[in-house]
């Protein structure tokens, strides 16, 4: 991996957590797929001679599915609707606050590299 190969990648995640926003419903499956192509990166990255500057800003980054595995409890008691909702608004800000993280760093690796 190089720096233009990195840069390009942040584009792309800044643009797909825009994507994700503008809809009206976030798929679980498409976070799922988020999470592994970022996983995929963040390893890419740790066996690159990218700088270390850019390695620790990366490896620092946290997109946070941890609630994936366990179903909220209001959708297992038949409240259905309602954990729906509540998981889509916990969906989105976790989108929300990933692209917070990433947001800078393609104007970092263009002024600094």
């Amino acid at each position: 991996m190089n720096i233009e190969t990195c840069y390009k990648y942040f584009k792309f995640l800044n643009t797909e957590c825009d994507r994700y926003l503008e809809d009206d419903f976030i798929e679980e499956e498409e976070i799922n797929q988020l999470d592994i192509e970022f996983k995929r990166f963040i390893e890419n990255v740790n066996n690159s001679d990218l700088p270390n500057e850019i390695k620790n800003k990366i490896t620092n980054l946290k997109l946070d599915y941890t609630f994936n595995s366990n179903r909220d409890y209001l959708e297992i008691l038949g409240h259905w609707n309602f954990g729906k909702h509540r998981r889509q608004r916990k969906l989105k800000r976790m989108v929300e606050e990933f692209k917070f993280q990433i947001n800078g760093l393609p104007m970092f690796i263009q002024l600094n590299f």
